[in-house]
């Protein structure tokens, strides 16, 4: 291929490059769970205490997992939006950078991406079970073939046209979520929902509204993990939740992990609808999500649905309002779990019947929207992922 060179990763990338940052320094932070692998980009979060052991990055910087199993799922990301001059994450992230006149920082985190470098990458493990980490020093060594910098930087622009059609669907979900958050908000918080200047309330709550015990009008259902030592369970056509696959937005439509209809029957989860609310209740407790197809899940999970009333968006956003109680009623102490008991004491409010029919009639135009924009997302990432190979490689030249 013409004007391509060998060289090796180490060359051609700047691994973990120096950054100061004084000890005790308040700065934006990215975390290692954050990262969603079918999206390129890594956003900060508010910001924690630089203690010195972070890792330390800039805007452009790929952040690269090299703890299992955070590697083997591909948790590779490009870092956007530091306001500051720079961030800290994860210990378990490796830290590469373009070079200067050498490397493009796009194409080295499509680079970054490729299965020869992440697989390599899983082959240099070492450690105990279950904590084991790759090889900086092997990974540097790794022989690649590159361009020239303009045709990197044609063969990144190609492919970040593709994730940054990804992140405009986000921000488009983002504000349609927002706007069905808000609604639940204005109508069921502050009660004022149409009509509301006429209405009568009663301790508290607009007339002909009630507070139920929240078993009394919810069913709470469990899950549960098929053996893992039984490889005829796994990699199957039904997705597996857990709570690492708690979604940034309100729909989870792809699992980590797979199982099949006999690992199903040897599980204590059933095969639950499209529609049901999951929340998380050990890991990351107390995320929601709404599931966009038919899945399992495991014993760290909860699924909810009412017992009479179908109105799910409306229950969805009573739920995030629970938890907000559960949060508080850890008082300052470490929220770290839910169980069947945590539910005993809340309610859930029922408001009048037309009231939840028109709130959900109007949240559900904006959750199609969602859907579709979704469904965009996963066939952009998919045709991304098909180029991606071919234009690293020079099999597919710009």
């Amino acid at each position: 291929m013409e004007g391509w060179k060998e060289t090796t990763f180490g060359d051609f990338v700047t691994c973990n490059p120096t950054i100061k940052l004084k000890k005790g320094s308040f700065v934006e932070n990215c975390e290692m769970e954050d990262i969603n692998p079918a999206y390129k980009y890594l956003k900060p979060q508010a910001g924690k205490i630089y203690e010195g052991s972070n890792s330390k990055f800039i805007n452009g910087d790929t952040v690269f997992a090299r703890i299992t199993p955070c590697l083997e799922n591909c948790k590779v990301a490009q870092i956007k939006g530091l306001a500051g001059d720079c961030g800290i994450g994860s210990t378990e992230f490796f830290v590469f950078r373009g070079k200067g006149n050498v490397s493009d920082n796009d194409y080295v985190y499509y680079l970054s991406k490729t299965q020869y470098i992440i697989q390599s990458a899983v082959n240099s493990m070492s450690g105990a079970s279950g904590r084991q980490r790759a090889d900086l020093n092997f990974i540097k060594r790794l022989k690649i073939i590159v361009p020239p910098l303009p045709e990197q930087q044609r063969i990144a622009s190609i492919l970040s046209t593709y994730d940054e059609l990804i992140e405009t669907n986000n921000r488009r979900i983002a504000l349609l979520e927002e706007s069905a958050r808000e609604l639940y908000k204005e109508w069921f918080v502050r009660f004022r929902f149409p009509g509301y200047q006429h209405t009568k309330f009663i301790k508290g709550l607009p007339e002909g509204w009630k507070e139920e015990t929240f078993y009394d009008r919810v069913k709470v259902l469990s899950g549960g993990t098929p053996s893992t030592k039984k490889e005829q369970y796994y990699n199957g056509n039904i997705p597996f939740y857990t709570p690492k696959d708690a979604p940034d937005s309100i729909f989870c439509s792809q699992t980590l992990t797979s199982i099949t209809e006999e690992g199903l029957e040897h599980c204590n989860s059933s095969l639950y609808p499209k529609g049901t609310i999951t929340i998380t209740a050990r890991g990351t407790v107390g995320k929601l999500a709404i599931l966009q197809k038919p899945m399992a899940m495991n014993q760290s999970c909860f699924a909810l649905t009412w017992k009479e009333e179908s109105a799910t968006y409306y229950l969805y956003f009573e739920m995030e309002r629970i938890v907000d109680i559960l949060k508080k009623a850890a008082n300052g102490g470490v929220f770290d779990a839910i169980n069947l008991d945590s539910f005993k004491p809340l309610s859930v409010r029922i408001a009048d019947e037309q009231l939840m029919r028109d709130f959900e009639n109007i949240v559900s135009s904006y959750m199609v929207t969602i859907e579709n924009l979704l469904q965009q997302n996963t066939a952009l990432a998919t045709a991304r992922d098909r180029l991606l190979p071919r234009l690293i490689s020079g099999k597919l030249r710009v």
